[in-house]
């Protein structure tokens, strides 16, 4: 079993080794996440908090439903983009490990998207989420990315090389020497649990080690965390219904509502 220390090890280097602002200079949003700012509109409109917003690709998105917005990220550089590009936002610096910066119940909505709650260990993970259960006011929604541990098996390993187009193609295959060498660096800290596990996948050459949850384990975890399972939201923007697991879908959105 792999000591947390190295999931935070590995996710630091990998944030901390480079500019990553090129790899977030976008707008676009998943059809996920699309969904998700369309149906609770209402909710976002008013006071949103962002955790992890990078270069403020779902930020742009989130402010043109709410004068109210602030996001916070670890990364400086990330800011200084996203800043001018987004003026009404308040932006700060701020780590997913320490949210005791933020006041209770202060916001109606706290989003963390992208599945930046992954970089986290179990006991990180719960306690991260009963602070964000606690930063939110009564009846406000946490909204939640998080890798879907029914699709772990069909990831992307560092051998698969995309057949869409002869460029992705040896795009792909030229970047297959740095994939396999992080990969047999930290596919030896994986590490599972009961409806868990700790994986390492494609994101960013194989860099790091994900936090990847089953359905019924992360709802055990909102509950505890003093949240009421509102939705669940896969990456097509479909619904899940009861015990659905959704193994076509890498991640998951859930929205859920402190009681």
């Amino acid at each position: 079993m792999a000591p947390v220390d190295v999931q935070e090890r590995a996710n630091s280097r990998m944030w901390r080794g480079r500019s990553r602002v090129r790899d977030y200079a976008t707008t676009g949003l998943s059809a996920g996440e699309a969904e998700v700012l369309a149906r609770f509109r209402e909710a976002f409109a008013g006071r949103a908090l962002e955790i992890g917003c990078g270069g403020g690709r779902v930020t742009g998105h989130m402010a043109a439903l709410s004068a109210d917005v602030r996001a916070v990220d670890i990364a400086p550089e990330m800011l200084e983009y996203a800043r001018p590009r987004y003026p009404s936002v308040q932006f700060s610096v701020a780590d997913l490990r320490d949210l005791s910066v933020f006041d209770d119940a202060d916001a109606d909505v706290v989003a963390l998207w992208a599945n930046i709650i992954d970089i986290l260990g179990p006991q990180e993970r719960e306690v991260a989420l009963g602070e964000l259960s606690r930063m939110l006011r009564p009846g406000g929604l946490l909204v939640l990315d998080t890798h879907n541990l029914a699709h772990a098996p069909q990831r992307r390993r560092p051998t698969d090389v995309p057949m869409d187009s002869p460029r992705q193609f040896v795009r792909s295959a030229a970047g297959m020497p740095v994939k396999l060498y992080n990969h047999r660096r930290l596919a030896r800290h994986e590490q599972t649990g009961d409806g868990w596990a700790i994986l390492n996948d494609e994101a960013h050459r194989f860099m790091a080690l994900h936090y990847y949850v089953d359905r019924g384990e992360q709802e055990r975890q909102l509950r505890d965390a003093g949240l009421e399972l509102v939705a669940i939201i896969d990456v097509s923007g479909t619904a899940l219904g009861p015990g659905d697991r959704a193994p076509r879908s890498p991640s998951l959105t859930y929205v859920a509502r402190r009681r």
